[in-house]
């Protein structure tokens, strides 16, 4: 029996050191535990550089004996990382992963399932650190996978129809002006007209017309809904565009009053 872990195991030397005629008092493992913990310095197998004896210095080797202590690396942290950094430039992690598709699918799905929490909180904190970075990376799978992005969308749509309804609709509640900004560009695109504006060009245009009416010149209520149109100086159905340079702010009544006139042409109907 090894007095430090109390085991019982076979008295051979796959067990026990031998110490004269006989065997040591302490296990292989425990022994080999005690020699490389019990040391107050110790020198690096690589760069033979002597650091004091911690885990700020050597990272633990994996190895532990029966009592679960693990054993000191016999490389420094510095050449640990420096070792690890030829590996992956060699290839290596890559080549082994070619050979054991598999395994290494497998035990991927078991970590991320074991930590699931965890490795979900990380990302989302490393998406909201670098939000361009992550946007370009989910635009780069997604041209690289399209079909496999459509089916997941897909299937999320079809069982979460429900949420999806509410979310859509409590979002056009809170964003009026951009759901009939986003229906009039669809509009325009039906009608086969080019280009497309945003709220961003909205504002633009409000500060240029001092927020009156292109036409009329009176103050626009922008507190309320439908009071402000988007007008197109050259209509669509007259081969308008859907560019900024082609839109104004109207109210309601000059809107409505324009129909399918040029802007050139409603001003000098007004002034008849």
């Amino acid at each position: 029996m090894c007095r430090e872990c109390g085991y019982t195991l076979p008295l051979d030397e796959s067990h026990f050191t031998r110490h004269g005629r006989g065997f040591k008092t302490s296990c292989l493992n425990c022994s080999a535990v005690h020699s490389r913990n019990s040391r107050i310095q110790y020198a690096c197998k690589s760069c033979k550089k002597i650091y004091p004896n911690s885990h700020e210095y050597f990272y633990s080797s994996g190895v532990k004996n029966l009592r679960g202590e693990k054993i000191l690396s016999s490389l420094c942290k510095n050449c640990h990382n420096e070792k690890r950094k030829s590996l992956t430039g060699s290839g290596y992690h890559s080549d082994w992963r070619a050979r054991n598709l598999d395994k290494a699918r497998e035990s991927g799905r078991a970590h991320y399932h074991k930590n699931k929490e965890k490795i979900s909180a990380a990302r989302s904190s490393a998406r909201r650190n670098s939000l361009e970075a992550s946007r370009e990376a989910e635009a780069t799978r997604r041209a690289l996978n399209p079909e496999r992005f459509r089916r997941a969308e897909r299937n999320y749509r079809q069982k979460n129809r429900d949420l999806l309804r509410i979310k859509r609709r409590d979002y056009m509640i809170r964003n009026p002006e951009k759901i009939a900004q986003q229906q009039r560009n669809r509009y325009a695109r039906k009608k086969g007209a080019s280009g497309s504006y945003s709220s961003t060009d909205i504002l633009v245009m409000k500060i240029e017309q001092s927020g009156k009416c292109f036409y009329c010149k009176k103050p626009l209520d922008f507190e309320t809904a439908r009071a402000v149109h988007v007008d197109h100086k050259i209509p669509i159905s007259r081969g308008g565009s859907n560019f900024k340079e082609n839109l104004c702010l109207a109210c309601s009544g000059c809107n409505c009053s324009k129909q399918a006139k040029t802007a050139e042409e409603f001003i000098v109907a007004m002034s008849i």
